[in-house]
């Protein structure tokens, strides 16, 4: 069945353009990659529809962006594919959760809860990072040479790489895994 949350997936892509439409007040997620493939099954997966989804910013108004949901003919999941600037069941955009956990910066628009909440969720989550990352490189092999093995990759990441929070979402979520909610990794 489709509304079994188990059959329900998301994909992130980093291919794609957003166009905004002034009379609708809507940005359309235009996918540039040829074919999306299935994080469960590796078949290709099919357009079925499109729904709104809410993108909120620190300084100005909430956009909507009209995002797709793709469907496995395979193992029938359903699968909602996000921009990296979307970060999974998060309102907010990757890059102001990166601000907000990155430089602990108080921004007005964000509550001190929301933001306490989001430093909970990252922490709760790191060891599922880390072990994405350390699966991703063990498959890589020497691709990688640039990541030292004895220091904790998700660190390591978020030190070099700009954008980490939407580099890190692609890669879980695309891997199959699914981040944790704040009330399931940090309340044991």
């Amino acid at each position: 069945m489709l509304s079994s949350a188990r059959n329900r997936v998301m994909l992130i892509t980093n291919d794609y353009e957003l166009i905004y439409n002034e009379i609708k007040r809507i940005y359309y997620l235009c996918i540039n990659e040829a074919r999306l493939y299935c994080p469960h099954c590796g078949q290709e997966v099919v357009y079925r529809d499109s729904r709104l989804r809410i993108w909120r910013h620190c300084d100005e108004p909430a956009d909507r962006i009209l995002i797709h949901r793709m469907y496995c003919r395979t193992c029938n999941r359903l699968h909602t594919v996000l921009p990296d600037v979307l970060v999974p069941h998060k309102h907010y955009g990757a890059t102001e959760i990166e601000t907000v956990l990155e430089n602990e910066v108080r921004i007005d628009e964000v509550s001190d809860s929301t933001a306490a909440h989001w430093r909970q969720w990252i922490r709760g989550n790191e060891a599922q990072i880390e072990g994405v990352l350390q699966s991703l490189k063990l498959e890589a092999g020497d691709k990688l040479p640039e990541l030292r093995s004895t220091e904790n990759l998700f660190i390591q990441l978020k030190k070099t790489v700009r954008k980490w929070l939407s580099v890190v979402s692609r890669l879980v979520v695309n891997g199959g895994f699914e981040f944790l909610p704040v009330l399931q990794c940090c309340h044991t």
